[in-house]
């Protein structure tokens, strides 16, 4: 496939069939997450649809690493849940760390927002 023929071409339903078919770890991905632009249409679109439910990984990327990954995690959590069960706690289990992009920081701000406004609400009255 010929990138620049679809983009001399004008074809730009192939080309954003191509964009959106990389994987979420491709340099193109990164740089979308990391645009001020991008984060603010992906926050109004998460915020005009109703949600999904559960986040599953794409089934592209879903390969024989990940779901050893993902077993492992389980059988972890299992364990650590055990031993702390085993002392008396609850064990609390933090999350793996993720990247934060320009879609994160777009989210906080629009939760300061609207924290900032539901104060104002109440201050009002």
């Amino acid at each position: 496939m010929d990138l620049g023929e679809l983009w001399r071409g004008r074809q730009w339903p192939a080309l954003l069939e191509y964009i959106d078919g990389l994987p979420s770890a491709s340099r193109t991905r990164q740089a979308q997450a990391d645009d001020p632009d991008f984060a603010r249409m992906v926050v109004d679109d998460e915020e005009t649809k109703p949600s999904s439910g559960r986040w599953s990984p794409p089934l592209a990327e879903w390969d024989t690493t990940a779901i050893i990954l993902s077993g492992l995690r389980t059988d972890i959590k299992s364990l650590l849940s055990t031993v702390a069960a085993m002392g008396g706690g609850k064990g609390k289990q933090e999350p793996v760390p993720s990247p934060r992009t320009a879609i994160d920081a777009e989210r906080d701000v629009r939760h300061v927002q609207r924290s900032q406004a539901l104060v104002d609400l109440f201050e009002r009255n």
